[in-house]
This record gives C-alpha cells, sequence and structure tokens, in this order.
C-alpha cells in the first residue's frame, strides 16, 4: 500500500466542501475525497492533498456523498420563483463552489428578473453603454517577461491610452510612453514598480497638490491627486496614483504643459481605469532542481503525484529499510487561499510537540527571507518518522514546505538540501 502520511494530514486542514466521499480504514483513519478507482484489490482515492491508494483489506468502507451538481440542483429547487435575493446567494455559492457553468446559468436567470442588477451584469462580464448593457472584452493577457525583468503593470494601459505616434519605452520596473514629437513639449505617461519612495511621495498643500482622493485599480486601493509646478520657466500640471502592493509601491504619473492640461487628463483617467496589477509569484522549480529532482536517483526515484492543491508534491517509493519520503511546496495568495495555507502550517507545526518530539524550532533564512523551521520526530501509521516543516512569508504570499522521511532514510535528505538551496523567488 502506498502510505501517503503528508497528504493525509495537509488534507485534514484544507480540505474543501467540494469533494463527495467519505473513506473509513479499519484503523478508524478518515479521509474525504472522491473514489478513482477500485481493481486489483487497491482502491485509489482523491483527496485535496492528492491520490492516495490503499490495499482494498484495510478499508472498512467508503461512503457516498452529494456531487456538488446535485447540491446546486438541491439549492435550486428549494427557491421560491423570482426570489433574486436567494439567486444572489445561490450565485455567490457557485463562485466559492467553483462551478461556473451554474453560477453563470444562476446570473442568466436574475438579469432575466431584474435586468438592471449592476452587480449581477459586471459578474457576467457586461457594462452599460448607450442605453444597454454590452459584453465587455477580455483585456489581453499581460506579456512575457524576460528573465530577470520585473515589471508590475503589464503594457495594455499604454496601448488603450495613447494616440498614434506615442514612444513607449520598456525598462525593469518602469514603462514609459512619451508623446509625439509635434507636441513642443510632448506629454509623458509612466507606470513605475518597485521600493517606496524614500522620503516617501505626499500629497499635500505644500507640495501645490490638491486634496488627494481614493483611487482603485483593479484589488489594489491607493490616492491620487493633481498639481500645477513650474519646470524650467514652464508652467506644467502632473498627475499621480501612488497604490502599495505586496510592499511596493506602483505609481502611474502623468506630466503635460499646463495649457494643454484639459487634452490631455482623459488619458490619465483612461491608464488609471485600465491599470492591471501583477500578482508577484514565487519560482520553486528552476532548472538545477527540476533535473535534480524530477529523475532517477541513486538513491531511488522521486515521483511527482497527482495534486491539484500543491505547488509540488512529490514522493519516493522505496523496498529497502529507508522507506518512503514525502516532499511538498504549498503557497498561498492573500485572502482565503492565504488563511488555508497558514493555519495548515502553523496547525502542523503547533501539533508536532504534541504528536511527538520536537529537535529544532528555529528562525532560517530562505531565500533572503525569515522562516520557521519545525523538526522532530513521530509516529505515522505506527511507523517512526522524521518531519520537517518550514514555514515563510515573502511579498504578502505564504509559503509552506513539509518534508517527511523514515526515521533511517537519511539518503532523501538531498532532496531537502537542494529545496533549500534552489528555492527563488521571483516578484
Amino acid at each position: 500500500m502506498r502510505m501517503a502520511s503528508l497528504a493525509a494530514l495537509t488534507f485534514l486542514l484544507l480540505a474543501g466542501p467540494a469533494l463527495a466521499d467519505t473513506l473509513h480504514l479499519k484503523d478508524g483513519t478518515k479521509f474525504e475525497g472522491q473514489v478513482i478507482s477500485d481493481s486489483g484489490g487497491i482502491l485509489r482515492f482523491r483527496t485535496a492533498g492528492g491520490v492516495l491508494e490503499f490495499a482494498k483489506d484495510k478499508v472498512d468502507r467508503v461512503e457516498k456523498g452529494k456531487t456538488r451538481a446535485e447540491e446546486f440542483a438541491e439549492r435550486r429547487k428549494a427557491i421560491p420563483e423570482g426570489d433574486v435575493p436567494a439567486l444572489l446567494d445561490l450565485a455567490r455559492w457557485c463562485a466559492e463552489e467553483k462551478l461556473p457553468a451554474q453560477r453563470r446559468k444562476t446570473l442568466q436567470e436574475i438579469v432575466r428578473l431584474c435586468p438592471d442588477h449592476p452587480e449581477t451584469r459586471r459578474d457576467l462580464g457586461q457594462a452599460h453603454s448607450k442605453g444597454a448593457w454590452v459584453d465587455v472584452k477580455t483585456p489581453p493577457p499581460a506579456p512575457k517577461l524576460e528573465p530577470g525583468e520585473k515589471a508590475t503593470a503589464p503594457d495594455s494601459p499604454f496601448s488603450a491610452v495613447v494616440m498614434k505616434g506615442w514612444a513607449i519605452t520598456k525598462e525593469a520596473g518602469r514603462l514609459t510612453a512619451k508623446g509625439p514629437a509635434r507636441y513642443a513639449t510632448p506629454p509623458v505617461l509612466s507606470i513605475t514598480h518597485g521600493p517606496p519612495a524614500n522620503p516617501p511621495l505626499v500629497f499635500g498643500e505644500e507640495g501645490g497638490w490638491e486634496k488627494p482622493v481614493e483611487a482603485k485599480a483593479g484589488p489594489a486601493t491607493g490616492s491620487r491627486s493633481r498639481r500645477p509646478f513650474v519646470e524650467g520657466h514652464i508652467a506644467r500640471t502632473e498627475w499621480v496614483a501612488v497604490f502599495p502592493w505586496y510592499g511596493r509601491e506602483v505609481v502611474l504619473r502623468l506630466t503635460c504643459l499646463a495649457m494643454e492640461a484639459d487634452l490631455f487628463a482623459p488619458a490619465f483617467e483612461k491608464a488609471l481605469a485600465t491599470l492591471e496589477l501583477a500578482m508577484p509569484k514565487a519560482e520553486y522549480v528552476n532548472a538545477t532542481y527540476k533535473y535534480q529532482l524530477d529523475r532517477p536517483k541513486p538513491d531511488g526515484e522521486w515521483t511527482w503525484a497527482e495534486t491539484e492543491d500543491h505547488d509540488l508534491y512529490m514522493q519516493r517509493e522505496a523496498d529497502d529499510a529507508e522507506g518512503i519520503a514525502m516532499l511538498s511546496i504549498i503557497s498561498g495568495d492573500p485572502g482565503k487561499e492565504f488563511g488555508e495555507v497558514a493555519e495548515m502550517a502553523d496547525g502542523l507545526m503547533n501539533s508536532l510537540p504534541a504528536e511527538g518530539q520536537v529537535l529544532k524550532d528555529a528562525e532560517i533564512m530562505l531565500a533572503g527571507e525569515k522562516g520557521r523551521l519545525v523538526e522532530g520526530t513521530t509516529l505515522m501509521d505506527g511507523i517512526p518518522v522524521l518531519v520537517r516543516l518550514l514555514r515563510v512569508e515573502h511579498r504578502g504570499r505564504i509559503h509552506f514546505i513539509h518534508f517527511t522521511r523514515h526515521e533511517h532514510g537519511k539518503t532523501t535528505d538531498a532532496a531537502w538540501e537542494t529545496i533549500l538551496s534552489t528555492f527563488a523567488f521571483t516578484d
């Protein structure tokens, strides 16, 4: 039997309501998920932590539960005809349960009952234009950046607002559009991304700024203002919007001659309305890492396990005395996913002292960030194992590395060391 204890532990804290069946083992252990296959004396079972395999003689029973589609049908049947608030709640439930087709069907039913419901029209990707609701075109994807390039904002604001003849330049962390040469002093529109200004930019009367107001750019909230200023005896006007973004700042700025302010003000407004901010990413798998860990090694083979919730989940099976080793990396964005990963990481770290013996609980540096490392021994299915748990945060994201091996499987530590030496972040 494939003993996937790591997946079992992480699943207990991350499992969501979308999975239907409950698997009961004879030793009292329970898993929630979905039966994939049942043949040859082996039952394959998908959980939120990955696909597990169990020998049939270890399985007590499988309790079948409702599928999400069945639950949707029941919820919809219980809603009286014309009950828009209840349909809105159903649409939100579909979004949480990742049922896009059922959600869209519900949203379309809402607009048939309430044609001008703005929230529903927005969720359907529609906007009001010239007295009618029309589909909004999907914005183009952000351009692929070259290695080492760190621009947060894509080119789309420029392509949407600048006129023919504007020159667009791109550097790491900066995009600039300069107006046509036919203007004596061309306007300049720019987006910069980097560490917060030092000293920080402060909108206030001292600098001639108008009273700042709130600015929105997708999920980000910042502030914006405008000011007149003189440079080289020339009167100019400047618009600026600043957005804190994962420990950095994104600054949108438009500068032009004061006499041309009315001409170019719409360009700033349109750039602000179309500004997209890319989510910071983490990169765990570089060429060296993949070469070392996804190919056979002298001490056995590491295989990629099937999972949708782990950025990386591997296991090494062995018939020798070293037994099975497992290694996973999970990361989470801000909000719900961040909370789930944080809860799982902290839960496993804090439960280790009660279930086993802690050998180390210390601060560790990983790719330039401080993290917490907990190492200890415990029993899994009666087998003594060594567990290493490492939690680190970087630019609003949490990353959790979980390594488990047989007490005597020291040769598999090479994989753990490779993770630590090759782990890197990309902003």
